[in-house]
């Protein structure tokens, strides 16, 4: 059976074989989606997603912010030595602060899919402009981000120990941290090493998804594809494609942001550029990749994970009265 498809001026008959395999854009655009299923679905995905890779976030910020190497010698040491004294609750502190950055990470998403349309007319080369969105967005959703962090980070390395017969610390709450930051720094005591952030994490963005862009467009032949595991495998791949070589290159910008909200407090003169010169006369070039393999084990898994949810809520929030075949164009109108 075929139904007629209006495109501009011309009507394409479609088949509605269901033995054909659904099509899909190779990339599903923020026009193409239905926003109320996808702002349902999005959370929850993401909240999952911390769930799972909170621990190297934990991990990474400690390697980060430790002097040399006093109290872990690398990635799996701190895991071991994280579980061994503290418990497996230890990999999960500054967690219940964290959660609220999935509103963080709705706002970023908006954001970015948003300005990527929006400039399209304007930015005509596709790095560029995923280059671009990228970066605002993340500038834009720091705004929320940095006073989450600026809590969970705290949490993180409350209590660090590796001695067994030193007591377990008193476990910090969240509400006791928040009250001793603004009683102590004021409420900027919240943003402390914004500046830096957007530093650290606006080109770490805006270079994942002009990076993951440029590997799903080197993937996909056409402009549109079949749904399906192969589809999904190339788009995890690309993920994690862009989430390590992302890492990697952006790993003395995060270096430098931790420090910031870890160690700084109200008075202590310290930014971005001092800090930088007292890593490097402490530590020199190594100290910047600190934690390297950890945030690329991070970034990594969590690129897999992040893309794969994100394609797939995309995928089920695909508007119902748009129809995606090669002869009729990119999500022609079945309504028309």
């Amino acid at each position: 059976m075929a139904s007629s498809v209006s495109c501009g001026r011309r009507v394409v008959a479609v088949s509605s074989d269901e033995s054909e395999p659904k099509k899909q854009p190779a990339i599903i655009q923020w026009q193409h989606l239905d926003k109320w299923r996808f702002y349902t679905v999005a959370p929850l995905t993401g909240l999952a997603t911390r769930v799972i890779l909170f621990p190297t976030q934990l991990v990474k910020t400690r390697l980060q912010v430790q002097k040399h190497t006093s109290l872990y010698n690398g990635t799996f040491d701190a895991f071991r030595k994280i579980v061994k004294f503290e418990g497996v609750r230890g990999l999960y502190k500054g967690f219940l602060p964290n959660t609220v950055s999935v509103l963080g990470g709705q706002l970023y998403i908006t954001c970015y899919e948003s300005i990527k349309s929006k400039t399209e007319p304007i930015i005509r080369n596709h790095f560029a402009r995923n280059f671009f969105a990228g970066g605002v967005a993340s500038m834009i959703s720091q705004v929320v981000i940095v006073p989450i962090n600026v809590v969970s980070q705290r949490m993180m390395v409350h209590g660090q120990s590796i001695s067994a017969t030193a007591p377990r610390a008193t476990p910090l709450s969240m509400t006791a941290l928040i009250s001793s930051i603004v009683k102590q720094e004021g409420w900027l005591g919240f943003y402390k090493g914004y500046g830096a952030s957007v530093a650290a994490f606006a080109p770490t963005s805006g270079l994942w998804w002009a990076t993951y862009d440029i590997v799903r467009r080197w993937q996909s032949k056409s402009d549109v594809v079949d749904q399906g595991t192969g589809t999904l495998s190339q788009q995890a791949l690309g993920g994690a494609t862009a989430g390590i070589a992302t890492a990697f290159i952006t790993n003395p910008l995060d270096v430098i942001r931790a420090r910031l909200q870890v160690d700084g407090r109200r008075g202590d003169g310290l930014s971005f550029t001092r800090v930088t010169k007292m890593l490097f006369a402490e530590e020199g070039w190594r100290g910047f990749y600190k934690g390297v393999t950890a945030r690329m084990m991070y970034m990594g898994i969590n690129s897999v994970m992040m893309i794969g949810c994100y394609e797939t809520v995309k995928r089920i929030s695909l508007r119902s009265d748009l129809n995606f075949n090669e002869e009729s164009g990119m999500g022609a109108d079945t309504t028309s």
